[in-house]
């Protein structure tokens, strides 16, 4: 807890590292991608719950947003960043926690982000770091209907559709229905497992096919004449 603000909870943003990226705290000179990412046409028509327009000084005010609830305990967000060049790609965040019983995660990605299966891979790479240290028994993802792409990440990711809410997501022109989606603790366990176990037998395949070399098949084949 910070002695000077006695209602920070002491959360930190832990930086993780992933395959092809990294995740970090959101910075100030993040704002100007945020804005332009959100603020695009195939991103803006499912966030209907956002200022229109987008403007800088709204995804400024997203920024320091971030800090507040960081402070509250309220929200963890992480900016998915170019290992290279350290530039904005999208976000990942959990929200919406019930100690021992749930959070919820979200995902976008900015326009430069897209079709490197980083949405997947950054929200997989959360995912597992909530299971890890904060004792949920599931975790959840809303989803318009319509998102078919936001869909597939929370598919890929191991999520499971439980329902469908009628007009239950707000999108830039009115109301869609949502897909409601969770993934329990013991899936996750379970996928972890079978995970490394294939893994280990790729490995060992690996092994053995150094161990033993297939023949050359170019070489020429004789019935032992000389």
């Amino acid at each position: 807890m910070d002695p000077e603000d006695p209602h920070s909870t002491g959360l930190e943003v832990p930086e993780l590292v992933g395959d092809g990226f990294r995740l970090r705290a959101v910075r100030d000179d993040d704002a100007p991608r945020i804005h332009q990412g959100t603020a695009e046409p195939a991103t803006e028509r499912w966030l209907g719950h956002k200022p229109a327009p987008y403007t800088l000084e709204h995804a400024e005010a997203y920024v320091e947003r971030r800090r507040d609830l960081l402070a509250t305990g309220e929200c963890v967000t992480w900016a998915i960043a170019d290992p290279e060049d350290d530039r904005l790609l999208g976000t990942v965040l959990w929200f919406n926690h019930l100690p021992e019983v749930e959070c919820e995660i979200g995902w976008w990605l900015h326009p430069e982000g897209r079709g490197r299966g980083l949405a997947t891979k950054g929200t997989r790479l959360v995912v597992g770091h909530v299971f890890d240290t904060m004792g949920v028994a599931r975790v959840t993802a809303l989803v318009a209907v319509g998102n078919t792409a936001s869909r597939r990440v929370a598919e890929a990711v191991g999520f499971r559709q439980y329902a469908v809410e009628p007009d239950g997501a707000q999108v830039r022109d009115g109301w869609t229905d949502l897909a409601r989606y969770e993934l329990t603790a013991a899936e996750w366990a379970a996928a972890e497992r079978a995970a490394a176990e294939r893994a280990e037998r790729s490995a060992q395949n690996a092994s053995t096919s150094t161990a033993n070399p297939a023949s050359d098949s170019t070489a020429p084949i004789t019935n032992g004449e000389r």
